[in-house]
């Protein structure tokens, strides 16, 4: 799997409503299952920062933007924190186009 294919999928997976986008909600449910430890706050601004063209969804290259911003942000890379990149290859289950459960 390659990063592009392994993001599109990741934001197609928590899109919930189907739009094409992902709104607070739905970036706050990424973060909680990625296990990405920010506060509301935090991820509400990240969010507003992101929608670059205040459309009030995330598209797929704000979504980079967001996630570039995500690892940027995060925390040392401890023990005892998460690391992004980690649980997004290792703990997310996510369903490409064509049907198939995907463990990463």
């Amino acid at each position: 799997w390659n990063f592009y294919r392994l993001m599109k999928l990741t934001l197609s997976s928590t899109d919930t409503n189907e739009n094409g986008t992902l709104e607070l909600d739905e970036v706050k449910d990424c973060f909680k299952e990625l296990q990405i430890l920010f506060t509301d706050e935090d991820i509400e601004d990240l969010y507003a920062e992101s929608d670059m063209d205040a459309s009030s969804g995330i598209d797929f290259k704000e979504f980079i933007v967001l996630l570039a911003l995500v690892y940027l942000l995060e925390p040392s890379h401890d023990s005892s924190s998460v690391c992004f990149w980690k649980s997004i290859s290792r703990d997310m289950e996510i369903t490409d186009n064509v049907g198939y459960n995907i463990n990463l």
